[in-house]
């Protein structure tokens, strides 16, 4: 769709636009008036202008937007400035999404409050959370006080906890003065399902709700990719303020369909499972316990029945995967399982079931199984309810009571992930429409083997239009790099965004002049990465004669064995500069380079995939960026195979549908390490010929910024 032509739309707000970034300028002598930058804050106020109201449906996408700001535009100031400004103009509050909790302290602390600093206007904003990031001061009590057996060597950090909360902790597991304990804190996480609200002692003092209330009343909410999906799985407006009445900005919006594949798997854990089945009829005697048999015994004898015929058909399920397991085995030593059906070996392996067909009776007890999680849940939620109705009439405080709750809420938790994932088994709709990748896993430990069993969707697309985009009033996805191969279409068919008709889509031109500022070189290389070890030994030995000893550089690689085996080659001269991912944290690596740098010496860092992404280091910090490879990721997870394989069932060819964007979205993002400011400088090395001698090389060197480019023939040396 192409954007609106003109200013129509709220003019007022154009205006508005204007004066906020007067006054930006004159705060702030050093912003400058950027072409990208107005272009973007104009598209993000058009879109969120045509958002529609809370209890109109429309499918047509004309409020959504996705745009390409690549690095310089200063897009964050370009979607916070417009979404302020139309959500007060609508009544609605302006959700802004990034991939990680970090990235959200970095909104929270620094860009929000630069924008209300430098524009003069007030601005109230909100971090989201997940529940359980914060401590239940309940539950604390209960361990600390001996309400609850504490797990053995937990009780003193629980006590340092209990003396901290209120004082110099305020309960949020982010702001914990040290390192915290992972286990420990796991046991007093605030969790949805053994808490009574407003009926709890502590409930006035709880910063879980003390922080709902807060995001209220606020302009702005900042979350993350996982709290965003985890609300809109729960219907939307639970954890985060109603999708109707919010305009939404996903940032780092590239993430988003990966983040959406991990949200909606699901599994179960058949071993552990049924440990947790002997569990329930304790629990529920001690729920009788408190609330006595008139009120809850038809709810035991009904739980007891569940766990008696759950039991069996988990362990029918185990004993059938155990059964079937070697011969598989056995399969795998004789046969290239290429289509990736089995993998593994040894002490962990995994069974991917064809087309999401399981085998033998599997689906048929599974189907049972859910109908008694099912009973169970509703069981269960009954105690909770009636346990925390009684607590609620004692006014609180009645110890037996919070554990009855903390015990339930526990087991409810336990239910509704083994519930979700059966109702993926039982609610498998066509597999043309929505494939479920579907697999087993078996894990030795101590000569035990131990089953589960996965499932989860190919495609995340249609469930983030349902879930996500369609809810919201208006959206907003945007990141440095959504483009693949020069265009949208595998950034939309992944986010969901190809399916509405009318999304404007819009690539930003860079502020940079990347012809002036750098080369792109290809090498000559006599071999590539099909070779595996030819192509290792021939990198060793280009490092070692063509990266200056004097400048910052960055050599990258697809796979750590490869890094590894070159570091393995080089020659003492370049050892002595070597910084490699992995031997650091990446605090420490970034700084030891940033050290060496400073103090006119050469730095040379090795790094995998993380570092071709969100690695900041201008000027002379980096001047040479080396890529060994085209990043191409041939599927090896099961969802990934399960994917290639319902492709190639429609006729489509995997390698061009989904590896040859992936490398190449990828490979932008390292090429984009080199030029991050206007006086950044140097050159990008790529040592895989494939990119020059392959058909597709030329659609992967096309989608790069505009380099100045030199290919190295045999004979040359342009180094």
């Amino acid at each position: 769709m192409k954007p609106d032509s003109g200013s129509h739309l709220f003019p007022e707000t154009v205006d508005e636009v204007n004066e906020w970034l007067l006054r930006i300028s004159q705060s702030l002598p050093e912003f400058r008036d950027r072409p990208g930058q107005r272009e973007m804050i104009e598209l993000v106020r058009q879109v969120f202008s045509r958002a529609r109201p809370a209890d109109v449906q429309d499918e047509s996408g004309r409020s959504l937007l996705a745009i390409e700001g690549p690095t310089g535009t200063g897009k964050t100031l370009a979607y916070l400035l417009p979404g302020i400004i139309m959500a007060r103009h609508l009544e609605k509050r302006l959700v802004v999404s990034s991939v990680t909790v970090g990235l959200q302290e970095q909104l929270a602390s620094k860009d929000i409050p630069f924008l209300e600093e430098h524009s003069g206007w007030p601005l109230t904003h909100g971090i989201a959370k997940g529940r359980s990031r914060y401590v239940c001061e309940r539950d604390l009590a209960l361990f600390v006080d001996g309400g609850l057996m504490a797990p053995p060597g937990t009780k003193d950090f629980l006590q340092k906890m209990e003396k901290a909360l209120g004082s110099t902790w305020d309960g949020d597991r982010d702001t914990w003065p040290g390192v915290m304990d992972e286990r420990v804190f796991s046991l007093v996480a605030n969790r949805a399902e053994s808490c009574t609200g407003a009926h709890c002692q502590y409930f006035e003092d709880c910063l879980y709700f003390r922080n709902r209330k807060l995001l209220e009343s606020v302009d702005i909410v900042v979350t993350n990719h996982d709290l965003l999906l985890a609300d809109a799985l729960l219907g939307g407006g639970v954890v985060l303020p109603a999708p109707g009445s919010s305009l939404l900005v996903v940032d780092e919006a590239h993430h988003l369909p990966r983040k959406a594949t991990e949200a909606f798997l699901s599994g179960i854990y058949l071993e552990s499972s049924l440990e947790f089945l002997s569990e329930i009829p304790m629990a529920m005697a001690n729920g009788v316990s408190v609330m006595g048999t008139k009120e809850v015994g038809s709810d035991v004898v009904i739980c007891q029945e569940a766990v008696v015929h759950l039991s069996p058909i988990l362990s029918g399920v185990s004993h059938f995967l155990e059964k079937n397991w070697p011969a598989l085995l056995a399969k795998i030593n004789r046969e290239d399982l290429s289509s990736g059906i089995f993998s593994g070996g040894g002490e962990q392996s995994i069974w991917r079931f064809p087309r999401g067909v399981l085998p033998g009776n599997l689906e048929k007890d599974l189907a049972l199984a859910h109908e008694h999680f099912s009973t169970l849940k509703t069981s269960l939620s009954r105690l909770r309810d009636a346990l925390s109705q009684r607590l609620a009439s004692t006014g609180g405080g009645d110890r037996l009571i919070e554990r009855g709750l903390l015990e339930t809420g526990g087991l409810l938790r336990r239910v509704g992930g083994l519930l979700r994932f059966t109702e993926t088994i039982t609610a498998k709709k066509k597999q043309s429409e929505n494939p479920i990748a579907l697999w087993a896993q078996r894990v030795i430990q101590g000569g035990i083997p131990s089953f589960s069993l996965h499932a989860g969707p190919v495609m995340s697309g249609g469930l983030l239009k349902e879930l996500v985009w369609s809810k919201y009033s208006a959206g907003v996805a945007t990141s440095a790099t959504l483009t693949a191969l020069g265009n949208f279409d595998h950034f939309m068919a992944q986010s969901g965004l190809a399916l509405f008709p009318d999304v404007t889509r819009k690539k930003l031109d860079s502020p940079f002049d990347h012809g002036r500022q750098g080369v792109l070189e290809i090498p000559h290389m006599k071999t590539d990465p099909t070779d595996s070890h030819g192509h290792t030994r021939e990198v060793a030995q280009w490092i070692s004669k063509r990266i200056h000893p004097a400048e910052g550089g960055l050599v990258l690689f697809s796979s750590r064995r490869q890094m590894e085996d070159v570091s393995g080659l080089l020659p003492p001269d370049v050892l002595k500069r070597l910084l490699v991912q992995g031997s650091y944290s990446r605090e420490s690596l970034l700084g030891k380079h940033r050290e060496r740098i400073e103090r006119g010496e050469g730095s040379l860092l090795f790094g995998l995939a993380s570092l071709a992404e969100g690695l900041d280091l201008k000027g002379a910090l980096l001047t040479h960026v080396v890529i060994v490879r085209i990043p191409f990721s041939p599927p090896t997870e099961p969802i990934g195979e399960a994917l290639s394989e319902w492709l190639e069932d429609q006729g489509e060819n995997p390698f061009r549908k989904i590896q040859l964007p992936q490398a190449s979205l990828r490979l932008i993002q390292a090429v984009g390490r080199l030029i991050r400011s206007e006086n950044d400088w140097g050159v990008v090395s790529i040592l895989d010929r494939r990119i020059v001698t392959k058909s597709y090389g030329r659609h992967l060197l096309k989608s790069l910024p505009p380099f100045s480019v030199k290919i190295e023939h045999p004979g040359e040396d342009f180094h």
